[in-house]
């Protein structure tokens, strides 16, 4: 419950800013600065809205999740159990490739601190968590996605 809601601050939203925009201002030049925030933004008291820096709030935290349920809920309108991703998507190819990327760059795999977090919620179970992030990428898909990206294969 305590990670369910976080202040925002200045110093954050301008890091935040700051890593979303510099790769397309490399790319587009000060065309994008209209669309930016600037510093006087991040300055406190220089306007009436930097003060007010946004909460982030999870919703899940609050409404009883568990995402067996949820499953449950949705293969009764016919939803089925994609083929072609990971344990830890429903929707997207490239999570399985960027999970073995992150596995290959830093040891661990990349959902290990939120399935964590989920286990010390009590939401999985620490088997449920260690199961998921024992369960390996489909190859096919990470080659796929490769083939895709025109990454060259070893």
């Amino acid at each position: 419950m305590q990670s369910s809601v976080f202040k925002t601050n200045a110093s954050m939203i301008r890091q935040m800013h700051k890593a979303m925009t510099e790769p397309i201002r490399k790319m587009v030049g000060d065309r994008l600065s209209g669309f930016l925030l600037e510093e006087h933004h991040f300055e406190k008291g220089s306007t009436p809205e930097s003060d007010r820096f946004p909460y982030l709030v999870n919703p899940l935290a609050f409404s009883g999740y568990s995402e067996e349920r949820i499953l449950e809920e949705i293969r009764k309108i016919g939803w089925v159990d994609p083929k072609d991703t990971d344990s830890n998507s429903t929707n997207c190819l490239l999570n399985s490739f960027s999970n073995e990327v992150h596995l290959q760059q830093y040891g661990f795999h990349p959902y290990a601190f939120e399935i964590a977090g989920l286990v010390r919620e009590g939401y999985m179970t620490r088997e449920e968590g260690l199961k998921k992030l024992a369960t390996p990428s489909d190859p096919k898909v990470v080659e796929y996605v490769k083939t895709k990206l025109g990454i060259r294969q070893d």
